[in-house]
């Protein structure tokens, strides 16, 4: 059964104990921040937004979105630049390969990375972070994370009607879903990495990478 949740909504009683310092601070804050997700839209483009999908509340380029904008989209070799909109991004996508979009997000001292993709055609994997189909269309899926199977790794799935499940990846790192509604449904899944750098010249100590995955159900 599916159980009303919050969009990337962390259990920060579960994660209190693994982290310290300026990343437990940085991560209670990103614990309401929002994720990125694709949608297909007409003449198979594909629609990029940033906001709660739960909530059904998108930011716009009055906000946070206008970070997004200079997102390039990957669709097999092609690589692909927004068209901006009001409350979301436009890519002049083709025909039925999957899509993904990427962009980073300073917050204090955390980089924030938004890896998002729609689409079950390839369980092949090209991002840091991804959840992939087992096969093409499949219901059960693999994250994978630095080339490798995440074990134990929570999900979330979000059905159409703003409903979702949680659920965690087996040694294998994988899960099967439940799809009973048709519509849109986007799987999130989010990890923290203690590893420090510098982005656009500033400084951070920590990173939290924001994966996502979109697909329909007819």
């Amino acid at each position: 059964m599916y159980n009303n949740s919050g969009i990337f909504m962390l259990k920060f009683a579960q994660i209190k104990p693994l982290l310290m310092g300026s990343t437990l601070l940085a991560l209670s804050a990103a614990a309401s921040a929002h994720m990125l997700w694709l949608a297909p839209a007409e003449n198979n483009q594909t629609l990029a937004y940033y906001g709660e999908f739960s909530a059904g509340e998108l930011e716009n380029q009055t906000g946070a979105l206008k970070t997004f904008n200079t997102a390039k989209a990957q669709q097999g070799k092609k690589e692909l630049t927004a068209k901006v909109e009001s409350d979301h991004l436009l890519y002049a996508t083709t025909g039925d390969q999957d899509v993904r979009v990427s962009q980073d997000m300073l917050y204090e001292d955390t980089l924030i990375n938004f890896l998002a993709k729609t689409g079950r055609q390839n369980s092949q994997t090209s991002m840091e972070m991804e959840i992939a189909p087992v096969a093409t269309n499949a219901k059960q899926f693999t994250v994978i994370f630095d080339g490798k199977p995440l074990a134990g790794q929570e999900v979330v799935v979000f059905a159409p009607n703003r409903w979702s499940k949680t659920y965690y990846t087996d040694d294998k790192g994988q899960f099967s879903v439940e799809t009973p509604w048709t519509g849109l449904y986007v799987i999130e899944a989010g990890k923290a990495i203690e590893q420090g750098g510098k982005y656009q010249g500033k400084a951070y100590k920590s990173r939290y990478i924001v994966s996502t995955l979109s697909f329909e159900i007819q």
